[in-house]
């Protein structure tokens, strides 16, 4: 047994070679049998030999082994006897895995410009159908047809001759239950009591860690219980120069309650004007949100003072997000208003009043578009106009097949199996992508990230959290600001929430005016000048231009539209 370092080719059998290429924390374990590959860090405070145990439980097909432990890794798993593989992607996607096969080679990698391919000559279609929509690539397809992605908590099954025999999820969150006993003290006892297990797990005593602290009930949550567990953990917020920081003295007051080290790190133009192609060619894609600008221009100012980071991603969806209680409403009065549908010849003659037109839309849309409306990129009808319908191309698309959406529809669906749907959706794609492009990043700069609420028990535990408890009454994420009490002040757990907004429109007029310029000159000139005035779009161009490949832009528009 031995740690994995550079870059490195095994053989597998007299015919078969495995490349890998990566950075960070890794482990091999290569004998006669099999070979093992681990990339990424287990959590495991005292068991040295978890690298064996895991390894002897693939040898015996024991899967299972794969959730038995709530760290962020890939596992690369060849049988030498049976001449089989597997490949387990990381169930949260921190450390994604990318795989190219050459010849009799298998070429594996979590960063993407790792890879020598073909010339591109047509950027993959599907890849480009979900950019488009949603501007992320969730499942497992990239810019380049030739180089595959196994997206997160995904397990491959290569045969003897590395073809890939079957595919699909090896974990998935288990849906949440109409009813349970759970009283609002249960439920934060027992919450409290797995995150506070998921930081001794992770050691966080004996790192150098910092904690992101933005103000809000997440993130100051997240540093109470980190200071718990090391005392000279040290608190961190951006603060945008020439922005809006409209919870920094939250965070201020959230630092001197606990008694840390707060710093401030200023976001300044340059650093985004710099960060900008540094982040879109780390990741190969259009970055979906902007903060992955900010949360960059942070790692590399944290590098080499810190060995990890904590921070809040995934509690939303965990213990409650308003974009789910209103995906619900929206649900329930398209339900209500269905009887309409029967006066749909006289509603078209009334569509240019907008609520007629409005009530036209709503009848019309279907599940898949009523699950991913709170994910999907929000273009301007001068846009949208342009585009395919998206349930023209949904299908298209794996993550709307694995969610079985196209099979749904308003007369098979409750609301609250609807609103189940739309937590799945943003676990598995929104909260997966976040993981992505932050890990990418952390990555880059030598960092772990250490991510307590999407610990594999809590994430189970949370299925039981009935609606007053999720969804709340006055208040999203109840349990939360009820553990939240136990270290601030109640009024401060109660406010409320501002948000923390990246002021990326006033970068298009900034730091990132020029690209912005070319962006807008290129959709004025192929969309007409009204689409130019889209922000969202002219970021999606943006990110294309950066990539190098505006023009499968104009493919996707001829192949696509009618």
């Amino acid at each position: 047994m031995s740690p994995l370092e550079g870059k490195n080719i095994y053989s597998l059998t007299d015919c078969l070679k495995l490349k890998l290429e990566h950075s960070g924390p890794s482990m091999v374990i290569d004998t006669d049998d099999f070979f093992y590959f681990r990339f990424g860090s287990l959590l495991e405070e005292n068991d040295k030999d978890i690298d064996e145990k895991f390894a002897q439980a693939l040898y015996r097909d024991q899967t299972d082994i794969m959730l038995s432990n709530s760290g962020y890794f890939d596992v690369v798993f060849f049988n030498k006897v049976s001449a089989q593989g597997s490949i387990y992607a990381d169930r949260v996607g921190i450390h994604n895995i990318l795989y190219h096969e050459k010849h009799s080679e298998l070429i594996l990698s979590s960063n993407v410009q790792k890879f020598e391919l073909p010339k591109l000559k047509t950027v993959d279609p599907v890849w480009l159908t979900e950019v488009v929509n949603f501007r992320i690539a969730s499942g497992s397809h990239t810019y380049h047809p030739s180089l595959k992605k196994i997206p997160a908590a995904h397990s491959y099954h290569f045969d003897e001759s590395l073809q890939l025999k079957a595919s699909g999820y090896y974990w998935q969150p288990q849906e949440r239950k109409p009813q349970s006993d759970l009283t609002l003290k249960s439920a934060s006892e027992q919450s409290l009591e797995l995150l506070n297990a998921h930081l001794s797990k992770a050691n966080i005593k004996n790192r150098k860690v910092a904690v992101l602290l933005s103000g809000g009930i997440d993130s100051s949550l997240l540093a109470a219980l980190t200071h718990q567990h090391n005392r000279n953990v040290v608190a961190v917020t951006p603060v945008f120069v020439t922005g809006k920081n409209p919870e920094l003295e939250i965070a201020k007051e959230m630092a001197r309650s606990l008694k840390i080290e707060h710093q401030l790190i200023e976001i300044k133009d340059d650093d985004v004007k710099a960060e900008f192609s540094e982040v879109i060619q780390c990741l190969q894609q259009p970055v979906r949100s902007q903060h992955a600008l900010i949360f960059s221009i942070l790692m590399k100012k944290l590098k080499g003072k810190f060995d990890s980071v904590v921070f809040g991603e995934g509690a939303d969806t965990i213990f409650g997000y308003h974009g789910v209680k209103q995906a619900g409403k929206r649900f329930a009065k398209q339900n209500k208003l269905a009887h309409f549908k029967l006066l749909s010849p006289l509603l078209k003659l009334l569509q240019h009043i907008p609520s007629v037109n409005k009530l036209i839309h709503l009848l019309n849309e279907s599940i898949t578009v009523q699950v991913t409306n709170s994910w999907a990129l929000d273009y301007t009808p001068a846009v949208k106009n342009q585009l395919p319908l998206f349930d023209e191309v949904a299908n298209a698309i794996e993550m709307t097949g694995w969610l079985d959406l196209p099979k749904k529809n308003h007369t098979n669906l409750g609301l609250f199996a609807f609103e189940n749907l739309v937590r799945r959706f943003l676990i598995q794609v929104g909260n997966v992508d976040h993981f992505y492009s932050m890990g990418a990043i952390a990555n880059r700069d030598g960092i772990d990230l250490i991510c307590p609420f999407f610990d594999i028990e809590l994430v189970k535990f949370s299925a039981n959290f009935h609606d007053e408890l999720y969804l709340g009454k006055d208040f999203v994420k109840p349990i939360l600001r009820n553990i939240g009490c136990d270290f601030y002040n109640q009024e401060l757990m109660y406010l409320k929430k501002k948000g923390f907004p990246v002021p990326h429109k006033s970068w298009l007029n900034g730091p990132l005016s020029e690209r912005a310029t070319d962006a807008k000159n290129y959709i004025s000139n192929n969309y007409g000048y009204d689409a130019s005035k889209d922000d969202e779009f002219i970021w999606l161009v943006m990110c294309l231009q950066e990539l190098n490949i505006i023009d499968s832009l104009k493919q996707y528009r001829k192949s696509t539209t009618h």
